[in-house]
């Protein structure tokens, strides 16, 4: 265990640039299922063990030059041109998933990437924790990859002993700048080795930071549900007023005196009867409203049926002309698509739509529901709630 964790020579060595390449490759590899793109995760994953393993050679082939010394400023460098470039390096994916929410994450990966070609010292290869701790954070707000807990625990042990080994070289060299005298037992013994025999003995070591890195996660997996169940059972008796100016979801789905309908305004104050029961392979997100333009205070509701009446707002003939076109693409960009059968019986009128699983193919409409040019149907008050709504629908 000790020869394991001991540092070499007081040295960047081996076991380091391994550290830092299996914290780095998890936090890379997360990028992947968080963005639904497992290829591009193995492609950053890829990269970043070539570029490992690169800086591990120039940093042990040339460790008495003066290249050595650069790794920082060329990693600036490379970070300035990454700012400069970051469009044309996502331009080598068929479709840059990174864009929206996404584009701090494809910035950090490739930062991450680029570093890995010049991290030789501890100073860089200890830097590269930062944009790694900044894609699971990114990477737990989105909600993708829930077994990103798994691998973030990994990066923490890693990071844990890297730091400490790292640490212990730092310590090293202010003991022999301010003269302690090292005394080694023999050839094969490290300086820092030789050191901890003296009054440093008692200083923890990598070892202890593993351990304790270890403890930590232990603890989190037994605390956690103890901890969620005992805070549900406080806060579940709490009540928070709501704002006046923010009214209740109310039956018309947010929609506004224009015609328009409002999304994220919330709170929305959700009641327990049931609205409707589906009978599906099993759950699925489902559909009731597509909408078509932003107008700066809320969504406009493309809500036309068959017969050209329109309810609420009046959309421009050109947006009503060519939906018909964007649902026929919306259903042949669906990848291997599967053909559906569901059974909706609606217990409740209020909202005025049928919930769909999908692009709708075929659905039983009777004289009080009509479906929409858009691929939804609407509902009126008096349909018929005791006939189910039988139809299908195309999914992935």
């Amino acid at each position: 265990m000790r020869e394991l964790f001991s540092n070499d020579s007081g040295r960047t060595g081996w076991l380091d640039h391994f550290l830092s390449l299996l914290a780095g490759g998890l936090a890379l590899y997360s990028v992947g299922p968080a963005i639904s793109r497992i290829e591009i995760g193995n492609f950053f994953l890829i990269l970043f063990i070539t570029g490992r393993v690169l800086s591990w050679l120039i940093g042990s082939l040339a460790r008495n030059t003066k290249l050595v010394q650069w790794d920082g400023a060329i990693f600036v460098f490379l970070v300035l041109v990454l700012m400069l470039g970051i469009g044309s390096l996502n331009s080598l994916f068929s479709e840059n998933p990174f864009v929206s929410v996404f584009t701090s994450v494809g910035f950090l990966s490739w930062m991450m990437v680029l570093g890995s070609f010049v991290s030789w010292r501890d100073g860089t290869i200890l830097f590269q924790a930062v944009p790694a701790i900044a894609i699971f954070g990114l990477v737990g707000c989105y909600d993708t990859y829930r077994d990103v807990i798994y691998t973030f625990f990994g990066f923490l042990l890693c990071i844990a002993t890297l730091f400490a080994r790292i640490n212990a070289r730092s310590m090293l060299e202010f003991a022999v700048a301010s003269g302690a005298p090292i005394a080694r037992g023999n050839s094969r013994e490290t300086p820092l080795a030789a050191l901890r025999r003296g009054p440093w003995r008692s200083v923890a070591g990598p070892t202890w930071a593993l351990l304790s890195a270890g403890i930590i996660v232990l603890l989190s997996f037994a605390s956690a549900p103890l901890v969620r169940v005992s805070v549900q059972s406080v806060v579940g008796h709490l009540r928070f007023p709501v704002p006046r100016s923010i009214k209740p979801a109310s039956s018309g789905f947010f929609r506004t005196d224009a015609g328009s309908v409002q999304i994220g305004n919330g709170p929305v104050n959700l009641g327990p009867e049931p609205v409707f029961r589906i009978t599906i392979d099993h759950p699925r997100y489902l559909r009731t409203g597509i909408y078509h333009s932003y107008t700066g205070h809320g969504w406009q509701v493309i809500d036309q049926d068959a017969n050209a009446t329109v309810t609420g707002t009046n959309p421009p003939s050109q947006v009503l002309d060519s939906v018909p076109q964007m649902v026929e693409q919306a259903k042949r960009e669906i990848q291997n698509p599967e053909v559906l059968p569901f059974t909706i019986e609606m217990l409740t009128a209020r909202g005025g739509l049928l919930p769909i699983p999908g692009e709708l193919e075929t659905v039983t409409v009777n004289t009080a529901s009509s479906k929409n040019v858009d691929g939804t149907v609407s509902l009126s008050q008096n349909v018929n709630l005791s006939t189910p709504f039988v139809g299908t629908a195309l999914v992935p």
